[in-house]
C-alpha cells in the first residue's frame, strides 16, 4: 500500500465518522430534564454559558452560523426557558444572551454525559499516547480547513 490509499482509505473512515456524526447530532435528547435538545441547540447554550452577556452577532461569529440562524435558535432557547435576552443598557440595539439555572443545569449535564462518553470511548483507546491523539488532531484540523476551502 502506498501513502496515497493509506490517506485515501483514513478519507473515507473520516468521511464515514461524518455521517454519523450528522445523524447522532440529528437526534434530540434530553439534557437532565424533560426538554428535548438537538445536540446544536445544546452547543449554543454552552456558548453563551461560557461567555455570558455576548450578543447574537457575537455568538454568530464566534459558532460560525448566520445570524439567522442564531437569532432561530435562541429564541427557541428562550421559549424553554434556557437563556434570557436582556437589551443592552447602553447600545439599546443589542440584546445580550445569558443562561438561566435550567439552562446552567442543562449545560452541566451535558458536560457530564460527554464527559462519560469521552472515557467510554477513550478506555478502548489504551494503546494510543496523548501525542498521537493530538497529531490525529492536526490532521484532521488540516483535512476540514481544506474542505473548508473547497466550500467558498
Amino acid at each position: 500500500m502506498d501513502r496515497y490509499d493509506e490517506f485515501s482509505k483514513l478519507m473515507d473512515v473520516l468521511f464515514e465518522g461524518s455521517r454519523v456524526i450528522n445523524k447522532y447530532q440529528s437526534k434530540p435528547r434530553t439534557y437532565g430534564s424533560n426538554m428535548k435538545l438537538y445536540m446544536a441547540e445544546m452547543h449554543l447554550l454552552a456558548i453563551i454559558k461560557e461567555k455570558e452577556g455576548l450578543t447574537v452577532t457575537e455568538l454568530a461569529e464566534y459558532a460560525n452560523i448566520t445570524k439567522s440562524a442564531i437569532t432561530q435558535t435562541t429564541n427557541k432557547l428562550e421559549e424553554k426557558e434556557l437563556i434570557k435576552k436582556i437589551r443592552n443598557e447602553i447600545y439599546h440595539k443589542e440584546i445580550n444572551l445569558y443562561t438561566t439555572n435550567k439552562g446552567k443545569n442543562a449545560c452541566e449535564y451535558h458536560s457530564k454525559l460527554d464527559r462519560k462518553n469521552y472515557l467510554n470511548v477513550m478506555n478502548k483507546m489504551d494503546d494510543f499516547t496523548v501525542e498521537e491523539f493530538h497529531r490525529f488532531a492536526q490532521l484532521y484540523s488540516i483535512v476540514i480547513d481544506d474542505i473548508k476551502k473547497n466550500i467558498k
